[in-house]
């Protein structure tokens, strides 16, 4: 199978954010694009034979993610995968369990507690997961609505409520 993933994060991400995303994907075996929010830093901790990095298109959210899956459709992979900086406690581990219950599902997604996605993953690319905004509620009532099997990964903490309770 080939494997790509796909990360979105932003120019001026938190360093420490960035570093926990980098610890959760540097030994992913899939090929990995890195897809910025604005402009790509000239300094930045990704590894450029690792890691292909490109910036994000669209006029929102939902439009930049949807793009950035017809890429990876487009240039071959099976087995698409996009995280983000949304979730504080993403991991190697809980990566490679999306890419393995591909295998058994159409679609697999990972949520925070604020309804935001961290991880969605795909075996062929749906448009209709596009149609709404993205966020755990919606793509879950498609799923259902189409009969599209699919696997929720843990529900984790975001950032965002990490950062409030310090």
């Amino acid at each position: 199978m080939k494997q790509l993933l796909l990360i979105f994060v932003k120019s001026s991400q938190p360093v420490n954010q960035l570093q926990q995303l980098f610890n959760a994907t540097e030994k992913c075996e899939a090929d990995k694009f890195i897809f910025y929010d604005g402009f790509i830093p000239v300094q930045e901790i990704w590894n450029n034979d690792m890691y292909k990095k490109y910036t994000q298109l669209g006029a929102d959210k939902t439009e930049k993610i949807m793009n950035a899956f017809i890429k990876g459709f487009l240039k071959g992979y099976e087995e698409v995968i996009l995280i983000d900086n949304t979730a504080a406690d993403l991991n190697q581990y809980l990566i490679e369990s999306a890419f393995y219950e591909l295998k058994f599902h159409e679609v697999v997604v990972g949520s925070v507690k604020t309804d935001s996605i961290y991880l969605l993953g795909m075996k062929r690319f749906r448009p209709e997961m596009f149609e709404e905004d993205i966020n755990c509620k919606n793509i879950l009532n498609e799923l259902i609505k189409r009969s599209i099997t699919y696997k929720e990964l843990p529900i984790l903490e975001s950032w965002v409520k990490m950062k409030a309770s310090v």
